[in-house]
């Protein structure tokens, strides 16, 4: 689902908020940066692994970069990647944002950088560059997205919860379509009109604009897909040659990044299964339909009679029914657009005043989340039991689930 909340809205709904801090005194500014200034802890990972985490900033040499004003500019990425760890390592804690990228993010928020959660202050679980878990057999990978606008490090709670049930999950940042995306040797790239969507863009231009995106983002995961299979043959480290299983590749992501992994699924055989958080479906997916195993999971939408979540719901029957395949419908009741990320369990009052965020206890909603994604990729990349998958669940009364 793409979220095109204005951003003149958003900043309205943040001078609003500060206003009234304000209006209250200094108990209301003290009450802001207390809660700015929270510690927070991201849900443990439950699964029997630690959790390691390494960075990448990789170039495709064949594509062009369209979403910039540089010209005759190679295609950058950048990411990480979540892993199985060797137990009782040494190895220092990964911050959940390196201080150079919290720096860029925050630069130009000024006073409003108090609506919003300190992101020195959220710990999350992975350890920085420690050996990779032994195991018998090589590693299923996960590839993932995040929507328009955020950055990967918004869904760690999701990435270190599979990464601790053995799979490499790898997330790139969408350059120029993220909010922000820095570079090793220090350049800042921020979002350019090419790379999203304008506020006042009519339903058929934004179509139009994501169904042209899309194929960038795609192109993107399909690339990583590329450099994945050269790190499996030679990784220059030596940790993850020879142990990932490049014949058991999962796709899945949120948003419009979630609309990518079926695009993704669609183009490139070497996506076995999919999952779309709350990513209405673009580009020739819709009109092509799936060969493979997919989930779409939804939060509740903003109203039954949304034409857009009715086209969503039209588009992903069609992509269900085109081509016999395992399609599952799961809606989380009480979950808004933005409990799928780490957003959820982080002090960010502007989205939940602006509807990004429901009723569901954030943690509640991480959780059902985490549990039917792993649940998917168990059965159809490990060849896994999943029950989970085979009828709703008293486990979790929230979710409403079809499968065909």
């Amino acid at each position: 689902m793409l979220r095109r909340k204005s951003v003149r809205w958003v900043l309205l709904i943040g001078a609003v908020v500060l206003a009234l801090a304000f209006i209250g005194g200094a108990g209301g500014v003290g009450w802001l940066w207390l809660r700015h200034d929270k510690t927070v802890v991201l849900p443990a990972p439950a699964g029997p692994y630690a959790v390691g985490r390494t960075e990448f900033e990789w170039t495709d040499t064949t594509r062009s970069e369209t979403l910039s004003d540089e010209t005759n500019q190679p295609r950058e990425l950048t990411g990480w990647i979540w892993y199985p760890a060797a137990p009782a390592s040494d190895a220092a804690p990964a911050p959940y944002l390196p201080a150079a990228w919290s720096r860029a993010r925050l630069q130009g928020m000024s006073v409003l950088s108090f609506l919003t959660q300190n992101l020195a202050k959220v710990q999350s679980h992975a350890l920085a560059d420690p050996p990779l878990a032994d195991s018998l057999s090589p590693f299923p990978v996960i590839v993932m997205q995040p929507g328009l606008g955020p950055l990967i490090t918004d869904y760690t709670t999701l990435a270190e919860g599979l990464a601790s049930r053995g799979y490499v999950v790898v997330g790139s940042n969408p350059t120029y379509s993220a909010s922000v995306v820095v570079f090793g040797d220090g350049r800042v790239a921020r979002g350019t009109p090419a790379g999203n969507v304008p506020d006042n863009a009519s339903p058929a231009e934004a179509k139009a604009l994501l169904d042209r995106l899309i194929t960038v983002w795609a192109a993107d995961d399909q690339f990583v897909m590329d450099q994945l299979e050269r790190l499996n043959a030679a990784d220059p480290t030596g940790m993850f040659t020879g142990r990932l299983d490049m014949q058991e590749i999962g796709v899945f992501g949120h948003s419009f990044g979630g609309a990518t992994a079926a695009q993704v699924c669609q183009l490139d055989a070497r996506c076995k299964a999919g999952v779309d958080l709350d990513g209405y479906p673009y580009g020739t997916v819709v009109r092509e339909g799936l060969h493979q195993p997919f989930m779409f999971m939804w939060s509740e939408p903003p109203s039954a009679s949304d034409p857009a979540w009715q086209q969503a719901m039209r588009d992903s029957e069609a992509i269900a029914t085109r081509w016999p395949h395992d399609d599952y419908q799961v809606t989380v009741n009480g979950m808004r657009h933005f409990n799928f990320s780490d957003y959820a369990v982080l002090f960010t009052p502007v989205v939940k005043l602006t509807g990004g965020l429901g009723p569901i206890d954030g943690r509640r909603g991480l959780a059902i989340t985490e549990a039917y994604v792993q649940a998917f990729f168990d059965r159809y990349l490990k060849q896994q039991a999943a029950p989970l998958l085979n009828g709703p669940s008293a486990q979790f009364p929230e979710v409403d689930f079809k499968a065909r």
